[in-house]
C-alpha cells in the first residue's frame, strides 16, 4: 500500500478534512517511484479522492526504466502529470517523453514549477518547461553519451534567466554563454564539465557566490590534455583582464584540472581541492 503506517494510516482517515490537511505532508515525503509497481500504487493511491490528492501532490520523482516499460504505465504518467498541476518539484527521465507526446503536453501545463531534474537528454527537453518559474535545476545528461557527444548546456537556460538561483549539471559544458544574465543564480555546480570559459560564466552568472567544478578525466584518453587546459586557462585569464571576473566567491569546489583551467584572479574565500 501507498502508505504503510498503521497509526498514521488511522488518524490520517480519522475524517476527510484530516485527510486533506496531512496529504501535502505526506505526499512530499513519499519515497522515489523506482518500480513500476511504486507507479501502479501512487497513481490508485491518487485516485481514491482526486479532487483532494491530486492538487495536493506538490512533489513527483519518477526514478523508472525504460527497459520494464509498457503502454499500460505510459497512461498512468500522461493522467498523473495532466492532472497534478500543483507540482513544485520534479524529477524525469526524458526517455518518457519518446513514449507519448501527451507526456510533454502535460509538461507544458506545469506552470509552477519551481525544482527540475532531468536524465538522458536535458537540454533539449527544456524547452517544455518555459512557462514554469524555475528556481532550481539538475541536468543528468550522462545517459546520453556524453563525452560521445558533447551538449552545451547554459543556452537552454534563457527562459528561467529572472527565477533562477541555482544550477546543477552532470556531464556539461560550460563555452557558449547562457544568452541572458541569471542575477539571481548563486551556485553553479558541473561535474564532470568537459571544457569551462569564464566568458561563459561570468556574463550569464554576474552574482555567483559558490562553484563546483570537476574537469573531466581526459589524461587515459587524450594525450594533449595538458595542452586543452593550458589554451583554456590563457582564454580565461585573457577575458579576466579585458572584462573582469566576479569581485569575490565564496566558495570553491574543484579538481586540480579545473582549478588550473579557470585561471581564477577574484577573491576565493573557501577553496576545496577534490580528488
Amino acid at each position: 500500500p501507498f502508505l504503510t503506517d498503521k497509526d498514521v494510516i488511522a488518524f490520517v482517515c480519522t475524517s476527510r478534512t484530516v485527510f486533506g490537511l496531512c496529504l501535502p505532508y505526506l505526499l512530499d515525503r513519499r519515497p522515489p517511484v523506482n518500480h513500476l509497481m511504486d507507479l501502479e500504487s501512487l497513481y490508485n493511491f491518487l485516485n481514491v479522492d482526486p479532487d483532494l490528492t491530486y492538487p495536493a501532490l506538490g512533489k513527483l520523482v519518477l526514478n523508472l526504466l525504460e527497459s520494464s516499460f509498457a503502454n499500460l504505465h505510459t497512461r498512468l504518467i500522461v493522467d498523473i502529470l495532466t492532472r497534478a498541476t500543483n507540482l513544485r518539484k520534479l524529477y524525469l527521465p526524458t526517455f518518457l517523453l519518446s513514449r507519448d507526446s501527451a507526456i510533454g503536453v502535460a509538461l507544458e501545463g506545469l506552470t509552477g514549477l519551481q525544482r527540475l531534474e532531468l536524465m538522458g537528454e536535458p537540454y533539449v527537453a527544456m524547452r517544455l518547461f518555459e512557462k514554469s518559474p524555475l528556481t532550481s535545476v539538475h541536468l543528468d545528461a550522462g545517459e546520453f553519451g556524453f563525452p560521445q557527444k558533447q551538449l552545451e548546456s547554459l543556452p537552454c537556460l534563457v527562459p528561467f534567466g529572472q527565477t533562477l538561483t541555482e544550477v546543477d549539471l552532470l556531464f556539461g559544458s560550460l563555452m557558449t554563454p547562457c544568452g541572458t544574465s541569471c542575477p539571481l543564480v548563486t551556485t553553479v555546480s558541473c561535474s564532470p564539465c568537459d571544457a569551462v570559459l569564464l566568458q561563459a560564466l561570468v556574463p550569464s552568472f554576474p552574482n555567483l557566490e559558490v562553484l563546483c567544478i570537476e574537469h573531466q578525466l581526459w589524461g587515459n584518453s587524450n594525450p594533449n590534455t595538458s595542452t586543452d587546459l593550458s589554451m583554456l586557462r590563457q582564454v580565461n585569464k585573457e577575458f579576466a583582464s579585458v572584462h573582469g571576473c566576479w569581485k569575490s566567491l565564496a566558495c570553491v569546489v574543484v579538481d586540480l584540472a579545473a582549478l588550473y583551467a579557470l585561471g581564477l584572479c577574484c577573491r576565493v574565500e573557501s577553496l576545496t581541492i577534490t580528488s
